[in-house]
């Protein structure tokens, strides 16, 4: 007979188990029971991958080298941008009193020409 639990239709019949004393009992460093070690690809060489198994520690100076471009790569962008802001601001301001200057210029040459009308009229 068969019934419905959480996890599915499940019979009620007795289950094999195999002896204890057959079964595993290995405790990874992660805490696992190892029953899924069979399904893991494993690498020739005894390295655990690009995921480093549970357990595993980096070196201090790897680390502080892996940090170190990390970081360091951040802090070159964020320099390199706030040197961008600031040579956009200057290109503003730098437009700007140009701008400024050419309706001065304009403004000064219009009444220029307004006084010679009148002095010659």
């Amino acid at each position: 007979m068969a019934e419905w639990l959480c996890s599915g239709l499940q019979s009620r019949g007795r289950r094999f188990d195999s002896d204890p004393s057959l079964q595993s009992t290995f405790l990874s460093p992660g805490g696992g029971i190892g029953r899924r070690y069979g399904l893991k690809i494993r690498c020739p060489k005894g390295r655990a991958g690009s995921s480093p198994a549970p357990g595993t520690t980096i070196s201090h100076s790897r680390r502080y080298v892996q940090n170190l471009k990390r970081y360091g790569f951040e802090g070159f962008i964020i320099f390199l941008g706030i040197l961008l802001s600031f040579y956009i601001e200057e290109l503003r301001v730098t437009s700007n009193k140009i701008d400024t200057k050419n309706k001065l210029v304009a403004d000064l040459s219009q009444s220029l020409t307004n006084d010679l009308n009148q002095i010659i009229s």
